[in-house]
């Protein structure tokens, strides 16, 4: 789409370029350069990329993503809302016992056609804005009922859900790493603020390349943030894992904390050098066949109802 709105007839407008650079919203009308539509609009009248405006007006973005706290009873009344729209239903402790009082039997009361299990799988695979947002909203509850094992069950699952959705020809790999680290902070582990603190920018400046640290204009400057804040993302979310661990202090570990500034210092060129290699073997092995072929023009997915 990148194509179609770089350049619109009789402007200089380049509109998806200007969202990138200046963070602006796609959804915002702009009645000089797409005639009293957005971007959104525009796009999403575009032979598969119908879902488009489903996507972006999706009550994950206008809702749970954002910064402010979802209410307790507005998240409740989104679960409602989701399974309704995707033809599901979650039977009350009520309900399941009006039934056994009157002795009425409701089809999938009792022995219901999937287990969580069952649907999990269904919700990771298929393509579906809502089925990120259900999980999302599932494992919220989960976690405030302290219902720990659902709660691992839908973190999982989310993850799942996102880089499925993904999986696709088109899709920047900044934006699973973006959406994922959105819900680490603001679902997983309830936190507002998207900032990194000074310490993991200063780290993750390092392993950006060091032609993108020799920024000398304004658009270099902006490019050269981006980065540093996308690895900043990267690293926080590969160390989300979390255990906790103690021990008893040990000599050896006294031993250890006494030279553990130089210790780091050692690990950090290690780490270094094996990132190098890492990214010059990439650029050695080059794009496999089967990704070019997606990539080619014309080339289409297999579409499954349910899939976006």
């Amino acid at each position: 789409m990148d194509v179609d709105l770089l350049a619109l007839p009789d402007t200089s407008g380049r509109v998806m370029w200007r969202i990138k650079r200046h963070a602006s919203d796609p959804g915002e009308q702009r009645s000089e350069l797409l005639q009293k539509r957005s971007p959104v609009d525009v796009i999403g009248e575009r032979p598969g990329f119908h879902h488009t405006k489903t996507i972006y007006n999706s009550e994950l973005f206008t809702e749970v993503l954002v910064a402010r706290p979802l209410e307790v009873e507005r998240r409740d009344a989104l679960i409602t809302i989701v399974l309704d729209r995707l033809g599901l239903y979650e039977p009350s402790q009520a309900d399941l016992a009006i039934a056994e009082r009157i002795g009425t039997a409701v089809e999938g009361f009792r022995n219901p056609v999937h287990g969580l299990r069952a649907w999990l799988a269904v919700f990771t695979r298929r393509r579906h804005i809502d089925h990120v947002l259900l999980l999302c909203l599932l494992y919220m509850r989960a976690l405030a009922m302290a219902n720990h094992y659902e709660a691992l069950s839908f973190r999982e699952a989310v993850l799942f859900a996102i880089q499925r959705f993904c999986m696709r020809p088109g899709f920047n790999g900044d934006v699973e790493t973006l959406w994922r680290f959105i819900i680490a902070r603001r679902v997983f582990t309830n936190r507002i603020s998207l900032d990194h603190p000074d310490a993991a920018l200063i780290a993750a400046e390092e392993l950006v390349s060091m032609y993108f640290r020799r920024a000398s204009t304004a658009a270099e400057r902006k490019q050269f943030e981006w980065m540093r804040y996308m690895t900043a993302c990267r690293s926080e979310l590969d160390y989300q894992e979390h255990s906790s661990f103690i021990t008893k202090r040990t000599p050896g570990i006294d031993a250890f904390l006494s030279e553990r500034s130089v210790l780091e210092e050692r690990a950090v060129r290690s780490w270094r050098a094996e990132s190098l290699w890492r990214m010059r073997s990439s650029i050695r092995q080059g794009v496999t066949a089967a990704t070019r072929f997606q990539e080619m023009h014309g080339h289409r997915e297999n579409w499954r109802p349910g899939d976006y």
